[in-house]
């Protein structure tokens, strides 16, 4: 169960590992007055539907914005993926062509690279958590929150 503090911020300040059916519980079914939420919600599903169809089934999204908290009506639900590099790669073109399709008009999302700890370039990946992580754990007036994860993987 999600928790929030007294402004309706998800606590702990931290990326909070969730799933789909919690996050449709907390944010669409709890607030039925919202004429955005259910439509948001299927926009997101839908986005991580296709990236697992057309990408790949093992990837962390890290999920932010107004969606995520109780705002009534947000506009948008921001989506980070993080992916294997390898499968980034291998993947590029396909890439491109998901993200210029545009079918989720409401789904800002961007798409970085994941390293392990081994690699040259674990230290951008580290940097990469640590901006998104710096930004979606503060809102615009600086207050202090949380933001949502979810993991999958698909392909095992």
């Amino acid at each position: 169960m999600l928790s929030f503090d007294m402004t309706g911020h998800l606590i702990p300040y931290d990326g909070i590992l969730s799933s789909l059916p919690e996050i449709e519980t907390t944010f669409v079914d709890s607030i039925p007055e919202s004429a955005t939420r259910k439509d948001l919600f299927i926009q997101l599903v839908g986005y991580l539907t296709a990236f697992k169809n057309e990408i790949s089934g093992t990837f962390t999204a890290i999920i932010d914005g107004s969606f995520a908290t109780y705002q009534l009506n947000p506009n948008d639900v921001d989506v980070v993926i993080f992916l294997d590099y390898r499968l980034y790669e291998q993947s590029k073109e396909r890439l491109d062509e998901f993200r210029r399709k545009a079918r989720f008009s409401k789904i800002d999302s961007y798409i970085e690279q994941a390293y392990p700890i081994n690699h040259p370039y674990y230290i951008r990946y580290q940097s990469d958590v640590a901006y998104w992580h710096s930004l979606f754990t503060r809102n615009r007036r600086k207050e202090r929150k949380g933001y949502l994860q979810i993991s999958y993987n698909y392909d095992a």
